[in-house]
């Protein structure tokens, strides 16, 4: 069965990419041809998905789309739909692992011949990014800081992924560096500031959290361990933490936060997002950082409990830079 999945990306400015386009990975290609985009809006797609969608569709900062042929036998339309539109969430995270953006996709399309005539189907999943201050600047993107968000979508996806969202994604199968990323997704689909606070500070705690007990304290050191070389940038990373911790104990537990606070909030979502974004970057290129996550409890605390102890002020994440895509 031959398909064509098509979806449009909004909230950012990419660079020409002619013809067919990039690979993104799993049969995912991205393109901005105006030419190429025309020939997969065949008269009857366009007649099914309407002209407001394909006006949309080509006026769009890029169209991601695939063309890939399905097994006939158990062909489900439905499965195929949301599998695609899930991979591209994907790589909207990995555009997200290279700088904050508000990139977001709405509906879906997936084209085939069924019985001697073409069959459209459409479909969407109810996410909406933001940026890390809530709004929804079009953001620029480079051929090169493509390049590499495209590297991680193919070196990470199984990582990014997790288990189905449907059911959980909080078993053993999912890692530490799935369910931060879970939680931070979450942040970034929130609407609300306070929402978001909370967000963020539960994907710090999904991350390297192991107790219950003294949380706030955990959190910010052990962050503040792993993202700065010097005492007084650890002492700013712990303070941030500490705040962050702080509202989302207010807004889980139903306090209110005063009108003169939200202009704070805002700053502190914005370190939130970076520190996270910094953090999960290099776990997912770093073995020796993703095996002490994905180690026992035990072995995590042991990890900061040396660092602590050590006196170093050697950061815990190098700066490594994920491989080019070809």
């Amino acid at each position: 069965m031959n398909t064509t999945f098509l979806t449009a990306l909004t909230n950012v400015h990419m660079p020409t990419i002619g013809g067919r386009g990039d690979q993104i990975g799993s049969g995912l290609f991205v393109t901005t041809d105006p030419r190429f985009i025309d020939r997969l809006l065949t008269p009857a797609v366009c007649d099914a998905i309407g002209g407001l969608e394909a006006s949309h569709i080509r006026s769009a900062a890029a169209l991601i789309y695939s063309q890939l042929i399905e097994p006939d036998a158990g062909f489900d339309w439905k499965v195929v739909l949301d599998r695609q539109l899930r991979l591209v969430h994907v790589f909207l995270e990995c555009l997200w692992l290279q700088k904050d953006n508000a990139a977001s996709v709405e509906l879906g399309f997936l084209n085939y011949q069924f019985g001697g005539r073409e069959v459209t189907h459409s479909n969407f999943i109810a996410v909406n990014h933001s940026m890390a201050d809530g709004t929804h600047a079009t953001v620029p993107f480079s051929y090169e800081e493509l390049k590499q968000s495209r590297a991680r979508f193919r070196a990470h996806l199984g990582e990014i992924v997790g288990s189905d969202p449907r059911q959980t994604g909080h078993t053993s199968k999912a890692g530490r560096v799935a369910r931060a990323l879970y939680w931070t997704q979450a942040a970034r689909s929130s609407g609300d500031i306070g929402d978001r606070l909370a967000h963020f500070a539960t994907a710090m705690e999904a991350l390297v959290a192991t107790s219950n007990g003294e949380l706030a304290h955990q959190l910010a050191e052990r962050m503040a361990v792993l993202l700065e070389h010097t005492a007084e940038k650890r002492q700013a990373v712990y303070r941030q933490v500490k705040r962050l911790y702080a509202f989302r104990s207010r807004i889980v537990h139903g306090d209110v936060v005063k009108a003169s606070e939200i202009e704070s909030m805002v700053l502190l979502s914005k370190a939130a997002d970076e520190m996270l974004r910094r953090t999960l970057s290099v776990a997912l290129v770093n073995s020796a950082i993703a095996a002490t996550l994905a180690g026992s409890k035990e072995a995590l605390d042991d990890y900061f409990l040396g660092r602590l102890l050590s006196g170093s002020n050697d950061a815990g994440l190098p700066s490594d830079d994920v491989a080019p895509a070809p």
